[in-house]
């Protein structure tokens, strides 16, 4: 696995992967958006072919993070590669004097929350009727970890 940050040129194929896994996926606009944010970061995690098969969209400022998108292409997940993608993103930000990382996820986006847990993240807040998916409301869990 190589893990490293995602130029313009990639933004694209990332983009793919977010919107054949996620209803609320970001669009290549998203992304070049954040690759052109001098506090917002992308990183890729390719397999042994050099094929992008997710991402790890962040922001960073002073001594906070916030993870802004996660996406593993669905034919990879299950396989440890989300938990590769935030250990590394971990010993990044601990590098750069980063202190506390937020996050949000659906409320019912079970596998997620589970991985979150997994990683040290505690849910600190919930916003009520957050996201609206194919015309359903549902809950925001905003979940931090200290590192």
């Amino acid at each position: 696995m190589i893990i490293r940050e995602l130029g313009a040129e990639e933004v694209g194929l990332l983009a793919e992967i977010d919107i054949s896994v996620n209803p609320s996926a970001w669009s290549i606009e998203n992304y070049l958006d954040a690759i052109n944010n001098e506090n917002q970061y992308i990183l890729g995690i390719f397999d042994e072919l050099d094929i992008l098969i997710g991402g790890i969209t962040y922001s960073s400022v002073l001594e906070e993070a916030e993870i802004l998108q996660v996406c593993i292409a669905s034919k990879e997940q299950g396989n440890g590669y989300a938990s590769q993608l935030f250990n590394h993103l971990f010993d990044t930000l601990i590098n750069s004097g980063v202190t506390q990382i937020f996050l949000e996820v659906r409320s019912n986006n079970i596998p997620a929350i589970n991985l979150y847990h997994k990683l040290g993240f505690n849910i600190i807040a919930e916003r009520k009727n957050y996201y609206r998916i194919n015309g359903k409301l549902f809950d925001a869990l905003v979940m931090a970890k200290s590192i």
